[in-house]
């Protein structure tokens, strides 16, 4: 990423502009990528994987991701630290749902790894 991404923060810092800090670039301008474009990115990729968009959309992803590591054996320091969560209390309450344990779910998870 940061081989990638070095002209687009080099021409910036050349110009006399300030670094982009932003984890997303733009190959095209160089510029950070919006909100708006992440989320539909995650749309598209959350919809091809057949995932019920009526239900789950981008902003589930980072409960998912949590609650499927947990089911997967990570401690809850792991998720606390990943979630940049401080009290696990906050994942249990408003992140936490069940994971699917369907042969379907299974394949899932499995595909992720």
């Amino acid at each position: 990423y940061m081989d990638r991404t070095f002209v687009f923060r080099w021409r910036a810092v050349r110009k006399g502009l300030p670094k982009p800090t932003q984890f997303f670039l733009s190959h095209r301008t160089g510029r950070p990528v919006k909100r708006a474009s992440i989320s539909r990115w995650l749309r598209e990729v959350l919809a091809l994987a057949g995932i019920d968009m009526g239900t789950f959309g981008p902003g589930s992803t980072r409960g998912a991701s949590a609650s499927a590591a947990a089911k997967r054996g990570a401690s809850a320091v792991q998720i606390m630290k990943a979630g940049s969560w401080s009290n696990l209390g906050t994942f249990q309450r408003f992140y936490q749902r069940t994971v699917d344990d369907t042969p379907v779910g299974r394949l899932i998870l499995q595909e992720s790894t």
